[in-house]
């Protein structure tokens, strides 16, 4: 039993080292994703505001017309 249980505390430490590593390294991630997503987001909104305009002036167009 002295063997395996130590075999077992090993793999139970590897585990929990590399889901701590694997849980920081996506925190990570996800801070760098979110600083590109708000910068996506402002140029998405920018877009979005322009595609309105466009549809504004398009409709006034299709009235006028």
């Amino acid at each position: 039993a002295g063997p395996l249980s130590n075999i077992m505390i090993i793999i139970t430490i590897t585990i929990s080292a590399t889901t701590v590593i694997l849980g920081i390294v996506i925190v990570i991630k996800r801070c760098r994703g979110c600083k590109r997503q708000k910068q996506g987001a402002v140029v998405k909104n920018k877009g979005a505001k322009e595609n309105l305009m466009e549809e504004i002036r398009l409709t006034e167009s299709k009235e006028t017309v």
